[in-house]
């Protein structure tokens, strides 16, 4: 997944494109952090957020590899931007009832 990765860094976007439903280095950041590895993850997020900015997704890995460390500084400014960044969705999503409670409650 790490090739993938690379690979599709490597990969320039015609700028009247969309950039990549999910992009693969999001997705290993997703796999790193199911295996526990959330050093790892968040590398691979903050990676992301720099090639894709505003991706919720993106915002929500972060977080929740943040939060895995015990980075309550960078879990929430992360939980923040995921909040802004659904602001005007009407959207149940968990992460978002758990950015709030994490916010509210650091």
């Amino acid at each position: 997944m790490a090739a993938a990765a690379d690979a599709e860094d490597k990969t320039e976007k015609a700028p009247v494109t969309p950039g990549p439903l999910a992009p693969a280095r999001e997705l290993y950041g997703f796999i790193l952090l199911d295996r526990g590895m959330a050093k790892e993850a968040l590398v691979e997020f903050e990676a992301t957020k720099a090639k894709e900015p505003n991706r919720f997704n993106g915002y929500a890995g972060a977080a929740q590899a943040a939060q895995a460390l015990g980075d309550t500084t960078t879990a929430k400014a992360n939980y923040k931007k995921l909040l802004a960044l659904a602001a005007n969705s009407d959207s149940a999503r968990p992460v978002l009832a758990v950015a709030r409670t994490f916010v509210a409650s650091n």
